[in-house]
């Protein structure tokens, strides 16, 4: 029984992800390094007036990643509201694809989803990094507001070329999003990764 309650106990704490200090300290120092870059970038797109480049769904991801290589993968929320969009980074690389036309489109457009795509995939899959299922709920309302009101999702229906209605895009968006707050729920229940 002594040894079931010690059990129970190790369980209930709070163990870091990162447990090794000098990796540590390299996921800190990296996670400083790119929020600095970024903000730097953002910098540049506000006194440059671009500012479709500071609010696309693409710049807003790489800064949750720098913020959650700062919090070295032990927030929650962090992560909650950064993997949800896999599945729509996910689809975006796939419709990418066809209309990849040099090696610039490559690197710019396929590539760096995929990079975020795998990250995301990372978190979801990883059976030490914890989500929340308020922030799941909470992050799926926030990403839907942010592609309908700053994120241009005409700009992301010129630049893949589909050849469909815009409301088809507005329904992948939508249907990804909350299947994925589903998904993700499920998985991370199941190995006991979900905080309230």
């Amino acid at each position: 029984m002594k040894e079931l309650n010690k059990l129970s106990e190790i369980e209930n704490q709070n163990f870091p992800v990162i447990s090794n200090k000098v990796l540590n300290k390299i996921v800190n120092y990296y996670g400083f390094g790119f929020f600095f870059i970024l903000i730097l970038v953002g910098l540049l797109a506000f006194f440059t007036s671009n500012f479709e480049v500071v609010l696309n769904t693409t710049f807003l991801s790489l800064l949750l990643i720098s913020l959650t290589f700062l919090t070295k993968f032990e927030n929650a929320l962090l992560n909650s509201m950064l993997s949800l969009s896999f599945c729509w980074f996910i689809s975006m690389c796939i419709l990418l694809i066809p209309i990849i036309d040099d090696l610039m489109s490559f690197f710019r457009n396929f590539l760096l989803h995929f990079i975020i795509a795998l990250f995301q995939l990372f978190l979801i899959v990883s059976l030490k990094i914890k989500f929340s299922k308020q922030g799941l709920y909470w992050s799926s309302i926030f990403w839907m507001c942010w592609a309908f009101l700053y994120d241009d999702l005409y700009r992301m229906y010129l630049m893949l070329n589909i050849d469909a209605p815009i409301i088809a895009v507005q329904i992948i968006l939508f249907y990804s999003l909350f299947l994925s707050v589903f998904i993700f729920v499920f998985i991370k229940k199941k190995f006991n990764l979900l905080l309230p």
